[in-house]
């Protein structure tokens, strides 16, 4: 997805994973215009990943759980740079179909899917 020079991707690391086993996402924003960019943030988070099962159901949200600062913030990507953040989800999943979410926690929220499979 690009949006104003900003594309926003979101991986998987490593292999498919097996049942059970750890699964590491990445998401990346990178700067694709010849001007910096600057983006504004609500609080001091800054990405976020969830996991749903193919019936829309909320398998693992990253950011459950957790605080973040309540303080406006913002991010500044050169032309050309990208700014990457991983995170991986330990308890793994059982086989079956999933979608992966990676949102941007920026003031407009751009969000990025990918299916996952998990074979059994």
């Amino acid at each position: 997805m690009v949006v104003d020079g900003l594309r926003l991707s979101l991986s998987l690391v490593g292999s498919s994973p097996a049942p059970g086993e750890p699964i590491t996402m990445e998401l990346a924003a990178r700067n694709e215009g010849s001007d910096e960019l600057v983006i504004n943030f609500a609080n001091g988070q800054r990405y976020d990943f969830e996991v749903f099962k193919d019936d829309g159901a909320s398998v693992w949200h990253w950011s459950d759980d957790m605080m973040f600062t309540m303080a406006l913030g913002q991010e500044v990507i050169a032309a050309g740079e990208a700014l990457q953040w991983r995170e991986t989800y330990a308890e793994g999943l059982p086989a079956g179909s999933y979608r992966v979410v990676g949102t941007l926690a920026a003031m407009d929220r751009p969000t990025v899917e990918l299916p996952l499979e998990i074979k059994g």
